[in-house]
């Protein structure tokens, strides 16, 4: 079952950059098997860009999911608070080393 989420204001600088670099955001229910699947970053077949989260996400593991999904994109020109900045770059920090040219333009 869905919960309500609570007002918070990471979470809602966090869909505004989604928006801003054309991500849309979707709450769903995921199941594989016996496992529950948090989501991701997905590109549809018309090459879309999603983001999937599981109704059954914590809010700390959806707010991880989605600023994992945005690490994907170039988030220089986009507003970010600063708190929400501090987020997302603590998160990259966290991921291994990719190779150049990682992150997509986008939309």
């Amino acid at each position: 079952m869905t919960h309500l989420r609570r007002p918070d204001p990471l979470r809602e600088a966090l869909e505004r950059a989604a928006a801003a670099v054309g991500l849309e955001v979707r709450r769903e229910r995921l199941e594989i098997g016996d496992a529950n699947a948090p989501g991701g970053l997905c590109r549809l077949a018309d090459g879309r860009p999603v983001c999937i989260l599981s109704d059954r996400l914590s809010d700390d593991e959806e707010l991880r999911t989605l600023g994992l999904a945005l690490l994907h994109f170039d988030l220089e020109s986009v507003y970010l608070p600063p708190a929400a900045r501090a987020y997302v770059e603590r998160l990259s920090a966290e991921m291994p080393a990719k190779p150049a040219g990682g992150r997509t333009g986008g939309g």
